[in-house]
């Protein structure tokens, strides 16, 4: 049964992308919030939209605050509608994704200065949020460090993906089956550390553990 003094809770997100974990988490966060009696919108600052979403989502200027409503803001960039947000009248959550540091990118790049805007915008905005939690406990010691009190560890919500397996990925399960497969799904990119696989195989081959496959899958 939902609150009847917070009836509707919406979701902000810079932006949503097709197989991002985080717009996977907003998207399956408003599914329960509407299974369980909420109105529930999500909003983002983005001019782009994939057309996969283009209906499930809205663009933050079409976003009417009220003091009655809770805001989950999710944050894992910095973006020019920050101090827009922090003004509304909501009640407002910090939902932490974590940031990239901007060292990992050439200080001329656009990623550079919205990580960068990103860490500043955070550690100056505990004072809006009515809570917050983060994804990990490593992301949770980052919000504390910046004061942000009763925060709470919350993993990313994710959809069970076995009810979705194709026959294709049975083939490819069987064919794989005597191996021990290591998959990393994320990012080819420093600052995902994939060069740390390399100390977990050979941390399993000291256990005597043969025939290890590392694929990595994630986009460059």
């Amino acid at each position: 049964m939902c609150d009847k003094k917070y009836p509707v809770v919406h979701q902000f997100t810079p932006t949503v992308a097709f197989g991002d974990g985080v717009a996977n988490g907003v998207l399956l966060t408003q599914k329960l919030l509407r299974e369980f009696g909420f109105h529930s919108d999500i909003f983002i600052c983005s001019n782009y939209v994939d057309y996969r979403f283009k209906h499930d989502v809205k663009h933050l200027d079409e976003y009417i605050p009220n003091k009655n409503q809770v805001l989950l803001y999710h944050f894992s960039i910095g973006h020019s509608y920050h101090d827009k947000i922090m003004n509304f009248i909501d009640k407002k959550i910090l939902v932490y994704h974590n940031i990239t540091p901007s060292y990992f990118f050439s200080r001329d790049t656009v990623l550079y200065t919205l990580c960068k805007l990103g860490r500043e915008q955070l550690r100056n905005s505990q004072s809006y949020f009515m809570g917050s939690y983060a994804d990990s406990f490593y992301s949770l010691q980052e919000l504390k460090a910046y004061g942000y009190r009763n925060s709470k560890v919350l993993p990313l919500l994710t959809y069970d993906n076995k009810k979705r397996i194709s026959p294709q990925s049975q083939e490819m399960i069987s064919k794989y089956a005597s191996s021990y497969n290591i998959i990393f799904v994320g990012r080819i990119v420093s600052n995902k550390c994939q060069h740390q696989l390399v100390d977990v195989i050979y941390s399993l081959r000291q256990k005597n553990i043969k025939n290890i496959k590392l694929f990595l899958i994630g986009a460059v």
